[in-house]
């Protein structure tokens, strides 16, 4: 204990020797400063400076005021943006659950995301895509085969009016 009230002393001496020695400085620079003329010269300029530095303030105020509109005007229109994404979000889902593509597929707007997926919820190239291109490719197998079946029918259309037209030939020939 005795040891750290040496020490504190110790301490204290030093901070005290400091204090003195900047009190020292600050009396000589009190002094170098009283020596010193102004003449009007120096007044003149340092009156220009201070201008400068009023205008650039100014200045610097203006261009803030600037673009914090133009701030405003931004988080307005990212506002309204994401909006609109809102409720295209809820026709997405509605025509997704319509549609019946993938089960639990849902857009869930996220407003801290960075990127497009992470805004939307989900990753639309590994998730929606696939799917989208697999209905696609049944729609298509699908409209092949319906084309397929018209032909077909078109055929057996055009052999039945044909045999309809010879069978009214005969009736007539038989008149």
């Amino acid at each position: 204990m005795l040891e750290k009230i040496l020490e504190e002393k110790e301490e204290l001496e030093v901070k005290v020797e400091e204090n003195n020695k900047i009190c020292e400085e600050n009396e000589e620079l009190k002094k170098r400063v009283e020596l010193q003329t102004f003449n009007a010269r120096d007044a003149e300029r340092m009156k220009r400076e201070l201008q400068a530095v009023e205008r650039d303030i100014m200045e610097a105020e203006v261009a803030r005021n600037g673009w914090e509109e133009k701030s405003w005007d931004l988080d307005t229109m990212i506002e309204h943006k994401f909006k609109e994404l809102e409720a295209l979000s809820i026709e997405c889902n509605q025509a997704l659950r319509r549609l019946k593509l993938v089960q639990g597929l849902q857009y869930v707007l996220n407003t801290k995301g960075s990127s497009p997926a992470e805004v939307l919820g989900i990753d639309y190239k590994s998730t929606l895509k696939p799917a989208l291109d697999s209905f696609a490719d049944d729609i298509n197998k699908s409209s092949m085969s319906k084309l397929e079946e018209l032909i077909s029918l078109q055929q057996q259309s055009v052999e039945n009016a044909t045999k309809i037209e010879a069978k009214r030939n005969r009736v007539a020939a038989l008149q």
